[in-house]
C-alpha cells in the first residue's frame, strides 16, 4: 500500500506524479512534470498524492512552493526549508531514530503485535504540540516525521506520517488518512491512520489515544484498529478503503 494515493490518479497524473517524487527525492530546485490535462488543479493533486505516500519526502514547505504554467507541461519549483547538506543529515538523523525506535519490534510474532507496540511509544514519549508560527520550521516539523522522529513532538498528521513510515519499515502496510474529527462538538481537519493487519484495514488514531492519555497519564486503546462504524461516531469525510472487519480491535483481542 505504499502507493495508494497513486492509484486513484489518471495515467497522465502517475506519470507526473513519478517525476515529482524523484524530483523531490533529488533535492531538485525545479522539476518538470509534464502535460496535465486538469491544469493546476491536477497538478496540486499530484502534489498532495506524492506527499501523502511518501513521508519520507518531508523537506520541502508546501506553502510558498511554486507551480507553473505553460503549453510544455507544468513544473515544480518546490519551497527548500533546508539546504542539501542540511537535507543529508536529516535523512542520517531520521533513518537512525526510526531503527531505534523499530529494534524492540523484532521480537515481535506479527502485525498486530508489531502496530501495538508503536503505538504505546508513540502514546508515552510523544507530546500533542502545535505552538509554533505558521510557515516556520517548527510549524514544518510537527506536520512531518521529522517531528515525531527527531523532535518527540506534533501534531496529527506528523503522527500519521511517522506511523505509517515506521509499520511499512516493520513489514506492515499502512497509509495516512485525512478527513475531520469532531471534538466538543466542533470538526476539524485531522489526520489517522488505515492499517492493514493480518491482511484486514483497520483504522488507527494514535493523536487522540496520545492526548487523552496526556491528560489521565495511563495509555489508552481506544482508537487501535476501528472498523468505519466505530471510528465514524467521531471522524467524518474521509476517504480510505472499508474497513469492516472487527476482530483485531484492541478490546476484542485483549478481552
Amino acid at each position: 500500500m505504499k502507493q495508494y494515493y497513486f492509484a486513484g490518479l489518471a495515467p497522465e497524473e502517475q506519470n507526473a506524479y513519478r517525476r515529482l517524487a524523484q524530483g523531490l527525492a533529488q533535492h531538485r530546485p525545479q522539476i518538470e512534470a509534464g502535460a496535465l490535462a486538469g491544469g493546476a488543479g491536477a497538478a496540486v493533486r499530484v502534489m498532495d498524492a506524492v506527499l501523502r505516500d511518501n513521508p519520507q519526502l518531508c523537506f520541502c514547505g508546501i506553502t510558498g512552493a511554486g507551480l507553473l504554467l505553460s503549453p510544455q507541461g507544468i513544473s515544480f519549483h518546490p519551497k527548500w526549508l533546508y539546504t542539501p547538506e542540511e537535507t543529508q543529515q536529516l535523512q542520517i538523523d531520521l533513518k537512525a531514530a526510526a531503527n531505534k525506535i523499530l529494534a524492540p519490534l523484532l521480537a515481535c510474532k506479527g502485525d498486530y503485535e508489531k502496530e501495538k507496540r508503536l503505538h504505546d511509544y508513540f502514546v508515552r514519549t510523544l507530546r500533542y504540540q502545535d505552538c509554533a508560527r505558521e510557515g516556520s520550521i517548527g510549524h514544518h516539523e510537527a506536520h512531518t516525521i521529522i517531528g515525531p522522529l527527531l523532535r518527540h513532538t506534533g501534531v496529527c498528521e506528523g503522527y500519521a506520517k511517522a506511523m505509517t513510515l515506521l509499520l511499512r519499515r516493520a513489514g506492515v502496510a499502512a497509509i495516512c488518512v485525512r478527513g475531520k474529527a469532531a471534538l466538543d462538538g466542533v470538526q476539524e481537519p485531522h489526520s489517522w491512520n488505515c492499517v492493514w493487519v493480518d491482511g484486514a484495514p483497520c483504522h488507527l488514531d494514535v493523536t487522540w489515544d496520545n492526548t487523552v492519555a496526556q491528560q489521565g497519564g495511563a495509555v489508552r486503546y481506544d482508537y487501535l484498529n476501528l472498523t468505519d462504524a466505530e471510528i465514524s461516531l467521531d471522524h467524518f469525510d474521509y476517504e480510505a478503503p472499508a474497513c469492516t472487519q472487527q476482530q483485531h480491535g484492541y478490546f476484542r483481542r485483549e478481552g
